[in-house]
């Protein structure tokens, strides 16, 4: 039984870092747009190491005779307001093999500097017959410069983010049993105990040195900053503190310490550990949103971590003192 929950616990591991991955803001996205006539369908360039170039390839149909595809693009460290005159003009070459693509460059400049870029149908005349942009928003596609992340620190961190979702898994299936009356606290405990120093050691150390690596700053997890991807992070941990603390007896033994709550309503707060890595997974990657309501929900959760663990503790000392 207990090889069944291991391997249970790797493979959905596995496959949230897929869906972790799938819904990544980082990875090029396809986009599509008609206009006068032509069709257009491209996968973004979102990031590319500093100073290093990456192919744009681009599919384009329609009456191609005397025209040709332009890549207009800025220089790094422009703004998304930048006049067009500020927009470099490159003729993208057909593509040898599949026809109806065409082919360029692009340079990333300095980590976190971004080039704004669109694609425009010319004809013999220099007249624009067709313009493509991004299509969500109105404006350019943009390519950021990112850092050279040395394999040693993403691959602890990776792996170190795995084993955190391993042990909370681990700590899920006992809290079903938990609930029912059954289930093993101390393996509990210990899961939670071990789910928490990982997700530490590989969210905040290795997070550090991925944040300086890549985009040259350290973290940016309320209250240092509103990255989406920090922040999830954090959320995590936070509740992962509140769980060891809830759990100190089971998992050390000690008994001087004592545990929070009562053995089903851990199992409870153990499945919430699980639902909380959950719902973090399937929020995006990298994703971006608005600087006060990240702050409102990151500040809330803090307070209700605390108010948590106040109130788990002065319950454990009144049934200590009856």
């Amino acid at each position: 039984m207990k090889i069944i929950r291991i391997l249970a616990a790797l493979a959905i591991s596995v496959f949230l870092f897929y869906i972790a991955s799938s819904n990544s803001k980082g990875r090029p996205e396809l986009r599509t747009h008609s206009e006068n006539g032509y069709d257009f369908q491209f996968n973004t360039v979102p990031k590319i190491v500093e100073f290093l170039s990456d192919s744009v390839l681009i599919n384009v149909e329609g009456d191609l005779e005397g025209k040709t595809i332009v890549l207009r693009h800025t220089q790094p460290g422009a703004t998304v307001d930048s006049p067009l005159d500020a927009y470099a003009a490159q003729t993208l070459t057909p593509d040898p093999i599949t026809p109806n693509k065409f082919r360029g460059d692009l340079t990333a400049g300095k980590k976190l500097k971004r080039v704004y870029y669109f694609f425009e149908v010319v004809d013999t005349a220099g007249v624009v017959v067709a313009t493509f942009t991004n299509t969500d928003t109105g404006t350019p596609f943009w390519l950021r410069g990112i850092g050279h992340v040395a394999p040693l620190v993403i691959g602890s961190h990776i792996f170190l983010i795995f084993a955190t979702v391993f042990f909370i898994l681990m700590a899920a299936m006992q809290a079903f049993q938990m609930i029912g009356g059954g289930g093993n606290v101390r393996a509990f405990g210990l899961h939670i105990l071990a789910a928490t120093v990982l997700c530490f050691i590989g969210g905040y150390p290795l997070g550090f040195a991925m944040n300086w690596y890549a985009f040259g700053t350290t973290w940016e997890g309320v209250p240092f900053g509103t990255d989406a991807t920090d922040n999830k992070t954090q959320i995590l941990f936070l509740y992962l503190v509140f769980m060891t603390l809830a759990t100190l007896k089971s998992a050390t033994g000690c008994k001087c310490l004592r545990d929070f709550f009562s053995r089903k309503a851990l199992g409870w707060f153990g499945l919430g550990a699980f639902a909380l890595m959950i719902l973090i997974y399937f929020i995006p990657h990298s994703a971006q949103y608005d600087p006060t309501l990240t702050y409102a929900v990151c500040y809330s959760w803090a307070a209700l971590m605390a108010l948590l663990v106040v109130i788990g503790f002065v319950r454990s000392k009144g049934a200590e003192t009856t």
